[in-house]
């Protein structure tokens, strides 16, 4: 089949396929051929796998790791996240130091006193004399932690390039962010399994 063109006049017009000849094609079968053995003998020289595909390597690139031709990026793409600020709320304003000792930490309620009330012209308070009971409440101080691991040789293969430094701090970000997540959990819905003595650690919603 020949390939139809489109003339200047507007006519078409058909462009015959040239061919090759027998001779022509039996030289291109012969190259082809030996550029495959060439790419194979590079591969076996290079210890490429068994399943190593031929067209995936060519001339004297073969000899260089694949890694060589690579560009290592310092920088990463880490998981955006939601906000989340309903703990820094509400401890920025109740809550207070504390010694990492105290396991317990024990607040005061005052009770009501009695509703009676002296009138007088003359001041003399003839009134019951009162006190208000006070009960002592402790609310457990639990600890959050969690911790993020590498070895000694790990650490220095690490260093070595700014990507592994990267690494090891994006690591460390997302594990602060899951005691902050925590942090939020404990401050709307409290803390289960903690029990100092009947003192537990509750949320807003109790």
């Amino acid at each position: 089949m020949g390939n139809i063109v489109l003339n200047s006049d507007g006519s078409r017009g058909k462009i015959d396929l040239q061919r090759y000849t027998p001779e022509q094609m039996k030289a291109l079968q012969s190259n082809w051929q030996q550029f495959e053995a060439n790419q194979n003998n590079l591969a076996r020289i290079s210890g490429a796998p068994q399943d190593w595909s031929g067209s995936g390597m060519v001339g004297n690139a073969a000899p260089v790791p694949k890694d060589a031709w690579g560009q290592w990026a310092t920088d990463g793409i880490q998981i955006r996240r939601n906000m989340i600020g309903i703990f820094d709320d509400i401890a920025s304003s109740t809550s207070r130091s504390v010694d990492i000792g105290v396991i317990v930490d024990h607040f005061a309620t005052y009770s009501d006193n009695s509703k009676d009330v002296n009138v007088s012209l003359d001041g003399r308070s003839k009134a019951k004399t009162d006190q208000g009971m006070i009960n002592y409440h402790g609310t457990p101080l639990p600890i959050f932690d969690n911790s993020v691991s590498y070895g000694w040789r790990q650490m220095a293969t690490m260093m070595r390039s700014g990507a592994g430094a990267g690494m090891r701090d994006a690591a460390m970000r997302a594990k602060y962010r899951h005691i902050q997540e925590k942090l939020e959990h404990m401050t709307l819905n409290g803390v289960d399994g903690i029990d100092v003595g009947g003192a537990k650690v509750y949320g807003c919603y109790g």
